[in-house]
């Protein structure tokens, strides 16, 4: 176990919540947002501020995403996941070549296999600020039985206290 300061990024989609783009009607259980491309419609996976509430208990954590700002910070808003906009990256951050400065230990929540190119880039991207270990969670799709039980979220949170 190690005293340095530990640094948790969390994807978005499939890990916090399930969207997608929308050309008909919304089902009446699911939350709209609407960007300039169109209209998305999405479901917060149960236990997700749970897992959140217990993150931020223990690290500094942000949102680290593929998506576009607009997208993440909408469903950040709608969703009410408690990110600050400076603690949201987005694929503008990650694909814009931006330095930031070296922070110290970083682990990544993700749904995609590590070596999925959204992961790699993700990575690449957090290895600019420190050292990476990937943590990749069961993929959200909406479904009821995708939930982050106690127990699942405990065994996260174990893999990052015990690393």
């Amino acid at each position: 176990m190690s005293d340095k300061v530990k640094y948790v990024f969390v994807d978005l989609d499939e890990c916090l919540i399930s969207a997608n783009y929308r050309m008909g009607n919304v089902p009446r259980d699911m939350q709209t947002i609407r960007l300039d491309d169109g209209t998305y419609c999405g479901r917060l996976r149960p236990g997700a501020k749970a897992l959140l509430a217990k993150l931020r208990a223990k690290y500094p954590t942000f949102m680290l995403t593929a998506a576009t700002g607009d997208y993440a910070n909408s469903w950040n808003n709608v969703f009410e996941l408690g990110f600050k906009e400076t603690d949201i990256y987005s694929r503008e951050d990650t694909y814009g070549g931006t330095i930031y400065k070296p922070m110290g230990q970083c682990y990544l929540i993700d749904n995609l296999p590590e070596t999925a190119i959204n992961s790699e880039n993700k990575i690449q991207f957090l290895s600019k600020i420190g050292p990476v270990m990937y943590i990749q969670i069961r993929a959200y799709n909406g479904n009821a039985n995708q939930a982050l039980s106690e127990d699942y979220i405990n065994s996260i949170l174990d893999d990052i206290i015990n690393s």
